[in-house]
This record gives structure tokens, sequence and C-alpha cells, in this order.
């Protein structure tokens, strides 16, 4: 979504980039915490993906990675809930200014993909 399109078009093993992601994705341990981290499970394979490996900046970008990784996760059983989502440093990390910046950004990105998806509704000049 950073850049303007999804990282895959179906979660199925037949779509090269959602193995891709598979093949690269961090690897948690559900029955034990991390030493470093009281809410968060032992990594035990280190994340490649680009997608997210690549996005800098901010306060907790190891947690920014464990709540990506996870609410990603293939098995349902441990995919990330909303309420582990709202506990992460993360998100809590992040302040009702960048919350609006962010809504700016993506009222303006709809707005652009539905001119684009229907001609019809951009204005003339």
């Amino acid at each position: 979504m950073l850049n303007g399109s999804y990282v895959w078009e179906v979660a199925k093993t037949i779509d090269d980039s959602y193995q891709h992601f598979l093949d690269t994705r961090a690897k948690y341990d559900y029955t034990k915490h991390s030493s470093n981290n009281h809410k968060e499970y032992r990594r035990i394979k280190r994340g490649a993906f680009n997608q997210i490996e690549s996005i800098t900046g901010g306060p907790v970008p190891s947690s920014r990675r464990y709540v990506l990784y996870n609410m990603l996760n293939p098995d349902p059983q441990f995919r990330m809930r909303t309420y582990q989502m709202w506990q992460s440093d993360w998100v809590k990390s992040i302040t009702w200014h960048q919350l609006h910046h962010l809504q700016q950004q993506l009222i303006q990105h709809t707005n652009s993909l539905s001119h684009m998806a229907n001609p019809t509704l951009v204005e003339p000049v």
C-alpha cells in the first residue's frame, strides 16, 4: 500500500508475491514470550519481507514489524487481534496528529483511486 498498490493479488500460494511473503515473513514461537517485551512472543525467524522491513522511522520499529507480521499471519489461530494491536507499543506511540495526517493521505488516495476506477466522477476542467 505504501507504493500505491497491493502487495499481492490473492492470499493463496498460487500468487508468487504471497508465496514470497510466506517464505520471508518473521515467525514466532507462540508458546514463549519474548525476553525483551512481555507483550510479544519469542521470534524464531527474523523477517525479510521488504514491504515491512523497508518501513523506516518511528519510535518502536521492532513493535511495528511485530504487529504487521502478526496481522498478516496466515494461521487465523495466531493472527493478531484488534485488541492486541491497540496494546502494542507501536500503536500506543501514534499521536493524534499522525492519525489525522494519515487519514488525510488515505482520503486523497481513495479519491484518486475512485477517479481512476470511474472516470465519470472526474469533474470537467
